[in-house]
């Protein structure tokens, strides 16, 4: 297996900030490796993850992406990846089916919608607004949200945060061979 993000000397200061947010971190992830950042409140681990996603692309120093210059990407990088942010972002007035294939509209290939729904136990809430749900079916959504595309690499902020043991045991044993 190959090396899908090897970072080096990674350096980032928002433009309001007096000095560096992220201090030069050098890691490397292995495909099919699971890779926690962890730290305090304010340690640079969501900031690293934006830049990582591209969402931030003003840094120092050097990532590549199965040996390609991150910055170098096109969007062709948005096909492979998937992204549950700590805090779910959904259309309310949409029911939860709705949403699941406005977001799979995105991507060239998709996965399963239902099968991924029935693994997070939402299949049967699929007609209800989302504005209805509540805050774990939304984070659970936002789950499903992040494994549409089938991702080569998924990025997960707080996925389960905010879900009992039980919610939240379906998200860590899904696998990612769901593609259509």
């Amino acid at each position: 297996m190959g090396t899908a993000f090897d970072v080096q000397d990674l350096r980032f200061k928002y433009p309001s900030s007096v000095g560096d947010t992220i201090k030069g971190v050098t890691f490397d992830v292995r495909e099919g490796e699971i890779f926690g950042l962890l730290g305090p409140s304010g340690a640079g681990k969501s900031t690293t993850q934006k830049i990582l996603v591209k969402l931030l692309e003003d840094y120092q120093g050097s990532i590549r992406y199965f040996g390609q210059d991150l910055k170098a990407m096109g969007h062709s990088f948005y096909e492979e990846i998937g992204v549950g942010f700590e805090m779910p972002v959904h259309f309310t007035k949409l029911t939860a089916l709705e949403n699941m294939e406005f977001f799979a509209g995105f991507y060239k290939k998709t996965a399963h919608i239902q099968e991924l729904m029935e693994r997070v136990g939402l299949w049967e809430y699929r007609n209800v607004k989302v504005g209805e749900f509540s805050k774990g079916m939304k984070v659970r959504l936002n789950f499903v949200r992040a494994m549409l595309n089938s991702p080569r690499v998924l990025f997960l902020d707080e996925v389960t945060n905010g879900l009992d043991p039980k919610n939240a045991r379906p998200i860590h044993s899904i696998p990612t061979s769901t593609t259509q």
